[in-house]
This record gives C-alpha cells, sequence and structure tokens, in this order.
C-alpha cells in the first residue's frame, strides 16, 4: 500500500530531475542502496529519517512522498460536533491499534502507526459509517507488518 506510493513518488520526482539513484542517496546522505532497497521492494518499512531525507532531495513533503493526499469531506455542516464525533473516532481506533499491537508485540515504527491510524480512520468514516472495525485493524495490522 504505502510502499508503493513511496516508489511511485520517488521514480517520478527523479525522472523529472533528471537525477540518478546513486546521486540522490548521496545528496541525501544516505547509504549506498538505501534508495535502491526502497525501489526494489528490499525495504517494506523505511524510516521516518531516511523518508525525510528523501523527501528533501527531491523537493517534496514528507506527506507528498507518502502519498498523504487524501481528504474526507465533512459529513455535515455542523463542524463542532463532527469535529468532537471525528476525535472521538480517531481516539478509538488509535486505542484499538495500539492494545492490539502491544498483544502481538510487534516492533513497530511511528511511521507505521501515522498509516495504520489514517487507513482505519479513513475506512470507518466511508465504509463503516462513522464506528471504529476491530476486525479491520487486526487485519490491516497483521497484513501490513508480516510482510
Amino acid at each position: 500500500m504505502l510502499i508503493s506510493n513511496i516508489k511511485d513518488i520517488i521514480k517520478k520526482k527523479l525522472e523529472e530531475q533528471h537525477k540518478t539513484v546513486s546521486l540522490a542517496e548521496k545528496l541525501a546522505g544516505l547509504q549506498k542502496n538505501a534508495i535502491r532497497n526502497i525501489l526494489n521492494g528490499n525495504s517494506l518499512n523505511p524510516s521516518i529519517e531516511t523518508c525525510a531525507a528523501i523527501a528533501k532531495v527531491l523537493g517534496c513533503s514528507l506527506d507528498e512522498l507518502i502519498g498523504n493526499h487524501l481528504y474526507v469531506e465533512p459529513a455535515n455542516n455542523n463542524s463542532e460536533i463532527d469535529q468532537e464525533c471525528r476525535l472521538a473516532l480517531f481516539k478509538e481506533i488509535t486505542n484499538m491499534l495500539t492494545d492490539y499491537v502491544e498483544k502481538k508485540r510487534y516492533d513497530i515504527k511511528l511511521f507505521k502507526v501515522q498509516q495504520l491510524v489514517k487507513e482505519s480512520y479513513l475506512f470507518a468514516l466511508n465504509k463503516k459509517g462513522g464506528k471504529a472495525d476491530q476486525g479491520f485493524i487486526e487485519w490491516l495490522i497483521d497484513n501490513e507488518l508480516n510482510k
């Protein structure tokens, strides 16, 4: 999911800027093959520091690099009520996610937690009528962390 976004953006930006992978790695101060490993699928969960360095060299934001361009329209015009409802949903999803990660003793990076919370949140809003789905959250975590 997310790694394919990163790979696509890196490829696109490198091509647009006529940069080689090796040059981008050097300019970013990364180890040799750091970007190449992402592009080849050998690095499925790059660190936030690596992603930030790549984004800087490619002249884009970290959000752009990870494909963070989704926006959910508010469900109604009463933004105060809508915000309270969404905040409660966000908290419920975050709690479900962190409880499950701890239960399964997964080693997880902040970047991945953010991605999983976001995907679970958007799923709840768009597919479940604003209700958190424990089964989906567990499936998503297992699917993403057992690659």
